[in-house]
């Protein structure tokens, strides 16, 4: 949420500091950026100053002093649902690339393979890429739970848009384990 917080700061942020030096000052309507953290003069009275001819100074204007207060500036605070809309943007939940998830290999035989497979989570594959017609072939071992499975696939494509697929499959037992002997 950095870069949409910077982006609300030069965008969205309709302050300025007026050639008087003041915050939002209503005879300049424009000016610089102020900056953050720094002291302002801000006039809060009601109207327009009534301007006073003949003083020195960029356009000094009459005020009384309830119409004027010194601020430390600090930025408009948004919460990133709010930086969210105002940049038409959504957020998506990602994945933790890194994760890995164990996977048996059935062609080698040792003591572990006498151990029945319980895993839920058959395949964890972070970083597929297809090919140019957008396919790609994946293979796992199932786990030893005979049920009905869920496959979800996701991914972005080479522009950035998003898709998904969910999929059912069924693990039948057919042959015994060793296991089970």
């Amino acid at each position: 949420m950095g870069s949409l917080d910077s982006l609300a700061k030069l965008e969205i942020n309709s302050d300025f500091i007026g050639e008087c030096g003041w915050l939002n000052c209503p005879l300049c309507k424009t000016g610089k950026n102020p900056v953050e953290g720094k002291t302002y003069n801000k006039w809060v009275g009601t109207g327009i100053p009534e301007v006073i001819s003949g003083m020195p100074g960029i356009h000094p204007f009459r005020f009384y002093a309830n119409e004027v207060v010194q601020i430390v500036y600090h930025y408009p605070k948004f919460t990133e649902e709010e930086l969210l809309k105002i940049n038409n943007l959504t957020r998506e939940k990602g994945y933790y690339p890194e994760r890995e998830f164990y996977q048996p290999n059935y062609d080698k035989t040792d003591s572990l393979s006498m151990i029945p497979d319980y895993r839920n989570t058959l395949l964890w594959a972070p970083s597929v890429l297809t090919d140019r017609n957008g396919e790609a072939q994946l293979e796992f071992y199932c786990s030893d739970i005979y049920t009905d499975f869920v496959g979800v696939i996701e991914g972005v494509s080479g522009d950035g848009k998003f898709g998904s697929e969910i999929f059912e499959f069924k693990v039948l037992k057919t042959k015994p384990f060793g296991w089970e002997k």
